[in-house]
């Protein structure tokens, strides 16, 4: 959603400019100026949740990346990490497409030698 609120923030931020340029800076212009600060600032820092689900996925398919690279075996590396890399792996062909991966030396594959 950050797209949207940058798209958002840009026509507040050239209406408060505009507002600053024109007329005699107060002191009501410096608490809004401050205020708007402080919001924006706000919808930029990561919260705690979404920062925590963003590790979560991060460390998951890096412990199962790992696993992957030394087992070859999709099932084996779901159940010792305890990390779904996909929800249906047999639906979506997960094994042929690491292998294919693995043929052409692409992604995951292409560090090893």
């Amino acid at each position: 959603y950050y797209p949207y609120l940058v798209l958002a923030w840009i026509p507040l931020y050239l209406g408060f400019r505009d507002y600053c340029l024109t007329k005699i800076p107060t002191k009501k212009g410096a608490w809004i100026l401050a205020l708007l600060a402080l919001l924006f600032s706000q919808e930029w820092r990561a919260r705690k949740p979404d920062a925590n689900m963003a590790n979560y996925y991060a460390d998951g398919k890096t412990r199962w990346k790992n696993c992957y690279l030394k087992e070859l075996n999709s099932t084996l590396c779901t159940e010792q990490t305890a990390f779904e890399i996909h929800p249906d792996p047999h639906a979506a062909r997960l094994d042929e497409k690491l292998k294919y991966l693995k043929d052409q030396r692409l992604n995951l594959f292409s560090e090893i030698e």
